[in-house]
C-alpha cells in the first residue's frame, strides 16, 4: 500500500514539473521576439497573415535550441546526401521524407532534437525578420504552400546566396531560391538562426 502511494505521489510531482516546465517555457518564449517580430509584422500588408503570426508568437517564438556545438557544414552535408529523394509526407528516409522530416533527420543525426512538424520547428531559434539577414544554416519557413490548420506548412535550410534546400512536393529534396519570383518569394515569411543562437 505504501508503494502505491509513493507512485501515485511521485507520477503527480512529474506530471506537475512537466507542466510547470512547459508553462514556463511558453511564457519566457511568448515575450521573446521583440523589435524583430514588430518589424516582421510592418512588413506585411495581409492583416489575417498578421493576427495568426501574432498568435504563434504568443503560443512560443524563440525556443532556445542547444545545437550541442554541432556546426552549419555537417548538418548541410547531411540534408544534401537526401538530393533526389522523392517526397513523401511523414517520411523520414531515402525511400521518401517531407520538408520537416528533411531538417529532423539532417539535425538529428549530429545529436540536436527537433519535432517532425514546420510548424513547431519554427519557434526554436532567433527571429528574422528579413530575408536579408539570413546566414548560411540558418532556418527559412513558408506559408500557404497547401492547406492546413497550421500557419507554417514548408520548411528548408538555407545555404546562402538565396538557396534554400527542401523536400519540394512536386520534386522531392532539391535546391531552390527563396527570392523566386513566382512561388517561393510569395510563401516566405521568415528565417530563423538555430546557431550560435544561445
Amino acid at each position: 500500500m505504501k508503494n502505491l502511494i509513493y507512485l501515485f505521489l511521485f507520477s503527480v510531482l512529474v506530471s506537475c514539473q512537466g507542466k510547470l516546465a512547459k508553462s514556463t517555457s511558453s511564457d519566457k518564449s511568448a515575450k521573446k521576439g521583440g523589435d524583430a517580430f514588430e518589424q516582421l509584422v510592418r512588413g506585411i500588408s495581409d492583416p489575417k497573415l498578421k493576427r495568426d503570426l501574432e498568435q504563434f508568437k504568443n503560443e512560443g517564438l524563440e525556443y532556445d535550441l542547444n545545437t550541442k556545438g554541432v556546426k552549419p557544414e555537417q548538418v548541410i552535408k547531411t540534408a544534401r546526401g537526401y538530393l533526389g529523394t522523392k517526397h513523401k509526407m511523414g517520411g523520414l528516409n531515402k525511400r521518401g521524407i517531407d520538408c520537416s522530416g528533411l531538417i529532423m533527420v539532417s539535425f538529428g543525426k549530429h545529436g540536436v532534437v527537433l519535432p517532425h512538424s514546420s510548424h513547431e520547428i519554427a519557434r526554436y531559434g532567433v527571429l528574422l525578420p528579413d530575408p536579408k539577414y539570413l546566414i548560411r544554416g540558418d532556418l527559412v519557413f513558408f506559408v500557404d504552400t497547401y492547406k492546413s490548420r497550421d500557419l507554417i506548412t514548408h520548411s528548408g535550410i538555407y545555404l546562402g546566396d538565396g538557396q534554400f534546400i527542401h523536400a519540394s512536393a512536386s520534386k522531392g529534396v532539391m535546391i531552390s531560391s527563396i527570392d523566386d519570383p513566382y512561388y517561393w518569394k510569395k510563401k516566405y515569411v521568415f528565417g530563423k538562426r538555430v546557431f550560435n543562437a544561445n
